[in-house]
């Protein structure tokens, strides 16, 4: 018994006490500790229990060491960062992650959802990002994207980096093969793609890693996604448009600031009071 383990941090003071004064001539008290041993067997099992062994993910059989590692181990395979990014959307957005991210848009009619994701296409080409925009609501020839859209909310400067296309050929896979070419993926809307499935837009996400991904999608009565809730869950962020152009996020894990709230019409986060 002597040699057993004793979390002592988790014992009352008498029991400390006289662990210190027994322990430290541990024959002249053997008869002694005994009997403390003891009340703390049957009064204090959890002291007498000894610490987890230290893990590492090079003890797990190789079928599961290949996909953990310690929480404060950076991975052998990839690291994750936080991107650096500026603007006043960075605010809004929070420091997010160039590694399966998703963003769901969604909004009241007529509240500028279209002309939001044009800005948010220039923000990307502004950090220097690559933007591939499905205009599948609006032919991507027509004035109001080549005038309207455009002179509103892409920067002349950040033109280069976006293009934009009103067609998928392939469907789905069109997409598949744009998110290989391109850093973000923009579509206006989901359900215009055709024969695509709620599900889909998180596989995606899984199949292109390092695409960003923001999405139009059409919301229910209740306020979910249109077909079914669980893109929701899976997404990174989830951002409604209200009547009058203000963007709020109502799921954001990135989020370094709750509540922001973001005028599409003045370009600029706002008070949520105004």
């Amino acid at each position: 018994m002597s040699e057993r383990y004793i979390n002592r941090n988790i014992l009352p003071d008498r029991l400390r006490k006289e662990l210190r004064k027994y322990e430290k001539s541990p024959k002249r008290y053997e008869t002694e500790l005994e009997i403390l041993y003891a009340e703390i067997e049957e009064k204090h099992p959890l002291a007498l229990k000894a610490p987890a062994k230290k893990l590492k993910s090079s003890d797990l059989p190789p079928d599961l060491s290949g996909i953990f590692s310690g929480i404060g181990e950076k991975s052998a395979t990839r690291e994750v960062k936080a991107l650096k990014l500026k603007g006043v959307l960075a605010r809004w957005f929070g420091e997010i992650e160039k590694y399966e991210y998703l963003m769901l848009l969604r909004g009241d009619k007529g509240a500028g959802k279209s002309s939001f994701l044009f800005q948010i296409a220039d923000f990307f080409a502004g950090n220097g990002m690559n933007a591939g925009f499905f205009s599948l609501e609006m032919d991507k020839e027509s004035k109001l994207i080549k005038e309207d859209y455009r002179k509103r909310n892409i920067k002349p400067a950040n033109e280069k980096r976006i293009l934009v296309a009103s067609e998928l050929p392939e469907g789905l896979k069109t997409i598949q093969k744009a998110a290989e070419a391109f850093d973000v993926i923009l579509i206006d809307s989901w359900q215009k793609v055709t024969g695509a499935k709620q599900q889909d837009i998180d596989r995606l996400r899984k199949a292109h890693k390092e695409t960003i991904f923001i999405v139009i999608t059409q919301s229910n009565t209740a306020g979910t996604t249109r077909g079914g809730n669980m893109a929701d869950f899976d997404a990174s962020a989830v951002a409604h448009v209200y009547e009058g152009g203000m963007a709020t996020f109502e799921k954001n894990r990135y989020a370094s600031e709750s509540g922001l709230v973001y005028s599409v019409f003045e370009g600029k986060i706002v008070d949520a009071e105004d």
